[in-house]
């Protein structure tokens, strides 16, 4: 139910805190910290001013995924307990890329729900047989 609401609110910053939630609770640790990145950019950042503007000056990994994935819909700097994190939202593809500087730190996909049967998910959240 969380993962339709996010679907539908991708923007509703409770929504991924609840599904993060969730995972937590299911043991799947990638997908907890997916959308826990997603809750935290919304709750500590303000996005920026022209997205456009701020993906194509990126340079390293931020260029790389400008290159590939286009610009991005919205780009939120914030704050990590001092660190620079600079998310890079794609509302229409249910994926943002958060940065570290020019580095990516994390990827969040919530396209699909990373279930989870026995054998639990890998690092991606694709279900394991």
């Amino acid at each position: 139910m969380l993962w339709d609401g996010v679907n539908a609110s991708p923007k509703n910053k409770v929504f991924h805190r609840q599904l993060g939630s969730v995972y937590t609770k299911a043991d799947n640790t990638a997908k907890s910290s997916e959308e826990f990145m997603i809750f935290l950019a919304l709750e500590n950042g303000q996005p920026s001013a022209d997205a456009k503007a701020a993906a194509k000056s990126a340079k390293g990994a931020r260029g790389q995924t400008f290159a590939s994935a286009g610009e991005p819909d919205e780009v939120v700097p914030w704050d990590l307990k001092g660190d620079k994190i600079e998310s890079w939202f794609y509302w229409s593809k249910k994926q943002a890329y958060h940065f570290k500087g020019d580095v990516l730190t994390l990827k969040s996909d919530w396209s699909a729900p990373a279930l989870k049967s026995g054998g639990g998910t890998s690092a991606s959240g694709a279900v394991k047989k």
